[in-house]
């Protein structure tokens, strides 16, 4: 007949657990760490990549994964059928707004979105939403920081603004000037990403005015039911609607990524699971261990008395779980308040001058894994110490001192040294000597690991990676052909070089341009500008008839420095002396076949009453001599390459 002594294994795992509360403090400050760390870890992660997906949501402008260009009416019913497209949008160019020395350098179009599009695709992506999307054929809706370059800084609904506009080109005639009613506004982030490219939203009413459509202008944004396939679904998209040559698929680029970077990414991930994983099991196994291993005596003795092996492993998991009771819950809830300080304060770190904001993710499902998990741990932690006490018998047990016998004999001096015995006491069991230092090594590591990425979150940290200087200054004042302000001249320039402390001065000087185009030397450069930056609503003949951007003047140390650092150097006396220009781009590959630039530096010579709006002088052509990276000297670009020439030839214009 079967004796129900549970009551009694309760009683000796309390008692047990009253009389080692020394013990007891490591086990459940060892099962709170490990609950701490899992949660912590995993909760500013989880916030990072939601940060991270939602600020290249915001920098695309769009939740959608993909776009198919100048869609017919039939295309899009069939897209709506298909099982794999979750939803899909449509929206089309409208009109070209003429850019004034007001706005800057900033390139922006009209466009009309339909319902789905805007609610769906686009308004996720924005923030600060005010207003209302445009109804009446002169309403219009602006992102905010194109508000605030025209000058308005406290925008209400229902205001007029005057904006000139191109319904074709921008060389196609005079522009009109229109004067619209504000319906809203919404904080738009796409420039940020685009080179202040960005667009208008507007009516269907104008749309049909001026007679765009879907089919000749536009595009259809497709979202996926999976977003891990999205290169998979462009593909299958090209045969399911049967699209012409002129039409194409184009992944929104925050999707276009090849499966190796895919993979590399999933591995890394794993790599740092595995590793936080290993380090709490051994965490809580490695006091664990130590810990059962006193108390075999104990256990020996509970078998003389006639304890069974099982009732042996019934108190020592019984004492785990008690104090699991306590360390778990412990942990979870110092993780939870970590956390809530930690995560917000890490995303600001990394995420400090990021337009786009963060996003700080408290999911429950983390602690309640966390917990799980190191309860798991815990009872793995114990079984082996638990079957080791409940296999020895009562005469071992006795006589058990937690060191293996060798017969290898060891020979010392009379006179031991305390180092000398420090290490052979560390070593004397080497299983548990292995466990001690590899949970050292990767709670080090781990500590390294977690410092270093917050670190490396630094933005000033990002910053001197990616610049150099400490401070730019920029000349904001009007320059145009009737009223040229500049104020960065020679003797400006050689006061700033005389003042202390000053180590180095870089000058760049810019200017508007126009570069003649021809569709098959700059055929690869479009393509990329265009997948890159989301232009299908533009066709080539725009860009051929708008294809302007910057002359860049820099001197002679600028290149220097970059010489050293090339493997491709740069002509510096040929470029001085104007023989050669050279081309602001990461891909020379896409300029393969252009071996000489047209081109024609322009000034604005007027508002849009004006006979003629840009002032041109002469144009110049010049061999292409290299080229520098995009991010040299912050030049970036318009619609056309910036080009580089001796600074200068700039100042005496």
């Amino acid at each position: 007949m079967k004796n129900n002594n549970s009551p009694v294994i309760r009683k000796l795992v309390r008692r047990s657990l009253k009389n080692n509360k020394k013990r007891n403090f490591f086990i459940t400050t060892a099962i709170a760490l490990t609950t701490l760390l899992i949660a912590s870890v995993f909760s500013i992660g989880m916030s990072l990549f939601e940060t991270i997906k939602m600020h290249e949501t915001r920098l695309m402008g769009t939740t959608a994964h993909a776009s198919v260009t100048q869609p017919t009416a039939s295309q899009i019913e069939r897209l709506k059928q298909l099982d794999y497209v979750k939803t899909v949008g449509t929206g089309n160019f409208v009109a070209s707004v003429q850019n004034t020395p007001q706005m800057g350098d900033m390139t922006l179009s009209m466009h009309y979105l339909d319902k789905t599009e805007w609610e769906k695709l686009r308004a996720p992506a924005y923030t600060d939403i005010v207003g209302y999307y445009p109804q009446k054929e002169n309403e219009i809706m602006v992102p905010l920081w194109v508000l605030e370059r025209l000058g308005i800084e406290n925008p209400s609904v229902g205001m007029e603004i005057r904006l000139s506009c191109y319904t074709e080109n921008f060389n196609d005639g005079m522009p009109f000037d229109e004067t619209f009613v504000l319906s809203g506004w919404f904080n738009s982030y796409m420039h940020i990403r685009s080179g202040n490219i960005d667009s208008i939203l507007v009516s269907e009413a104008l749309s049909d005015k001026y007679g765009k459509t879907v089919g000749n202008d536009g595009y259809a944004s497709v979202l996926f039911d999976d977003s891990k396939r999205v290169t998979e679904y462009c593909e299958k998209l090209v045969t399911d609607l049967e699209l012409s040559d002129e039409q194409k698929v184009k992944p929104v680029p925050a999707f276009d990524v090849d499966a190796g970077t895919v993979k590399t990414t999933l591995i890394a991930t794993a790599a740092i699971v595995i590793f936080l994983i290993l380090t709490g099991y051994l965490l809580i196994y490695n006091v664990l261990y130590i810990s059962v291993s006193r108390d075999v005596r104990f256990y020996g003795m509970l078998k003389t008395i006639g304890t069974t092996p099982k009732q042996i492993k019934n108190i020592v998991v019984g004492q785990i779980l008690r104090l699991c009771i306590k360390g778990i819950p412990a942990g979870a809830a110092a993780a939870f308040l970590i956390s809530f300080v930690a995560v917000p304060m890490v995303l600001n770190k990394s995420s400090d001058g990021l337009e786009t904001g963060a996003v700080v993710s408290f999911s429950p499902l983390i602690y309640l894994g966390a917990s799980l998990f190191a309860l798991l741990t815990a009872l793995l932690g114990a079984e082996k110490p638990a079957k080791k006490a409940a296999a020895i018998s009562p005469i071992e047990a006795l006589k058990y001192t937690g060191i293996k016998v060798s017969n290898k004999k060891i020979h010392f001096s009379a006179k031991g040294k305390p180092y000398k015995m420090a290490f052979r006491n560390i070593f004397r069991d080497k299983k548990r000597s292995a466990v001690v230092f590899l949970s050292l090594f990767l709670g080090i590591t781990t500590f390294i690991t977690v410092t270093t990425l917050i670190n490396s979150m630094d933005t000033d940290n990002y910053i001197s990676s990616y610049l150099e200087s400490d401070f730019i200054l920029t000349n904001n004042t009007v320059n145009t052909v009737q009223n040229t302000k500049q104020k960065f001249t020679p003797s400006f320039i050689g006061q700033i070089k005389s003042l202390p402390g000053l180590e180095r001065l870089r000058v760049t000087a810019l200017e508007w341009m126009f570069l003649d185009y021809s569709p098959e030397d700059y055929e690869k450069y479009i393509d990329e500008l265009i997948n890159n930056y989301g232009m299908e609503e533009q066709n080539k003949d725009d860009i051929k008839n708008n294809f302007g951007g910057y002359i860049v003047g820099i001197d002679r140390d600028a290149l220097t420095e970059l010489n050293a650092a090339s493997d491709n150097p740069i002509d510096i006396d040929a470029f001085e002396r104007g023989d050669i220009a050279l081309i602001a781009s990461d891909k020379p590959e896409l300029f393969e076949n252009i071996d000489e630039l047209t081109i024609t530096p322009v000034r604005f010579a007027g508002d849009s009453e004006s006979s003629l709006r840009w002032k041109k002088f002469d144009t110049v052509k010049v061999a292409v001599g290299g080229f520098v990276p995009l991010s040299f000297e912050r030049i970036g670009f318009v619609l056309a390459p910036s080009d580089l020439l001796p600074e200068p030839e700039l100042w005496d214009r």
